[in-house]
């Protein structure tokens, strides 16, 4: 495999958190674009690598590799079956179960990534999160404009949904599972008022409904039915115990 220092360094940079894709400056989340192209970059110079250990793997790029300090002192978990390639910035106190996360994803403290999900590339997820079985959070690195999806803090993202196509969750939001969620995906709230395509504001508790077009003809959407309450919290609540 074609390793270049510059290669090495944005890989490095990734892992600690020196380049980011997506970062918030202001309240505002913002691309990176320069270190989206950088990422592109590793894809066009690096060789194909086969790696016959273990974890068989025939990629451009090495999967992560953590020292034991990371699981000691930083407390991070990963069980067996779990792929996180390199570029990934993993946090203290993650948990990631048999699952996938791609290069450029940053992964925050205190968050739990449970079976099957898929985390895609350069995508967001927060501090205090829980990413529940077999859900696709999508990523994107093309075009390099482009913003991936973002999770914020506390959110918890039931079984089986789907968050694509850049779409951003506010903090404390609680999405049912089965929920897909796209750019293009119409949002209303119990009032029947539709919402601003893409957000999902803070504090939304979302669940799948549809919508009428015509007489014949109706829509998937989602309904943001209330603001989480005490309850909400109680039912979605994590096990410090895992931690």
């Amino acid at each position: 495999m074609l390793k270049t220092n510059s290669n090495i360094e944005t890989l490095e940079k990734l892992e600690n958190r020196t380049l980011t894709a997506v970062e918030k400056k202001n309240d505002v989340w913002q691309v990176n674009e320069g270190v989206k192209q950088k990422i592109i970059e590793l894809f066009r110079k690096n060789a194909v690598l086969m790696n016959d250990n273990l974890m068989k793997y025939y990629d451009k790029i090495d999967l992560l590799n953590l020292n034991q300090d990371d699981f000691t002192t930083r407390k991070i978990r990963i069980v067996p079956g779990a792929i996180v390639r390199r570029g990934c910035y993993i946090d203290d106190n993650v948990v990631i179960m048999p699952s996938f996360i791609n290069i450029g994803a940053q992964i925050m403290s205190k968050t739990m990534i449970d079976s099957g999900v898929t985390v895609g590339s350069c995508a967001y997820i927060g501090s205090n999160c829980h990413i529940s079985s077999n859900t696709v959070i999508a990523g994107v690195l093309e075009p390099v404009g482009a913003v991936p999806v973002i999770i914020e803090n506390n959110v918890f993202i039931g079984a089986n949904c789907v968050i694509s196509e850049g779409l951003r969750i506010g903090k404390n939001s609680r999405i049912a599972a089965g929920v897909t969620l796209t750019a293009s995906t119409k949002i209303f709230d119990s009032n029947g008022n539709q919402l601003e395509y893409g957000y999902i504001p803070e504090d939304s508790v979302v669940i799948s409904g549809c919508c009428t077009l015509t007489d014949n003809l109706s829509s998937y959407c989602v309904i943001i039915v209330k603001k989480c309450d005490t309850k909400t919290f109680q039912k979605t609540s994590k096990e410090n115990a895992l931690y």
